[in-house]
């Protein structure tokens, strides 16, 4: 963590787990030139982590949404077809991580800590449905001609399952239609 905050004063959230909330463990390591501490560590007290981890209060809701639609597709019911195998997991995992950590959603990411009342910063965000799923969509084709059923949150074309699943997405996906909408 120390090459990621250097000598910037933090909120260091942890778990109640024991061994690892002794404030002093932090105080050694996270010290600024003068030596004072730049950890404010704050510790979650036992059963209440869904309430006030960031990722537990909202974010973890988009992550499920996404995966549903996913496996819930369309294309996946009409084919009789479950996506379930380890290396599905495996690929979901990938897909959900490349689409959710993208800029458009960043804003998404930072209203967990809003809504764990972490911060008081409120941003405004479009979420998973409307960045990926919007009832549009699937008036629009995907460029393989087939009905569209996701629009990529990187660079903003619309896939049909196939060709964002099965293709795996990610690796031909091209940001420059969102390099775009940033300069706009």
């Amino acid at each position: 963590m120390k090459p990621y905050v250097k000598e910037e004063k933090f909120r260091f959230l942890i778990d109640s787990w024991g061994g690892q909330t002794n404030p002093v463990l932090y105080d050694e390591i996270f010290t600024d030139d003068k030596g004072i501490p730049t950890c404010s560590m704050k510790v979650i007290p036992p059963k209440c982590t869904p309430l006030v981890q960031p990722c537990n209060v909202y974010f973890y809701r988009q992550v499920k949404n996404f995966i549903k639609r996913l496996q819930n597709c369309a294309y996946i019911i009409e084919q009789d077809r479950e996506i379930s195998s380890r290396e599905d997991c495996i690929k979901i995992q990938s897909l959900v991580h490349h689409q959710l950590s993208a800029p458009i959603l960043c804003c998404m990411l930072k209203y967990a800590w809003f809504a764990a009342k972490l911060c008081d910063d409120r941003t405004s965000f479009m979420n998973v449905n409307e960045v990926c799923f919007r009832i549009d969509v699937l008036k629009n084709s995907c460029e393989c001609k087939n009905s569209a059923f996701i629009t990529c949150a990187r660079c903003r074309n619309n896939y049909c399952f196939p060709c964002f699943y099965d293709r795996y997405h990610p690796t031909s996906c091209s940001n420059s239609a969102l390099e775009q909408h940033d300069s706009e």
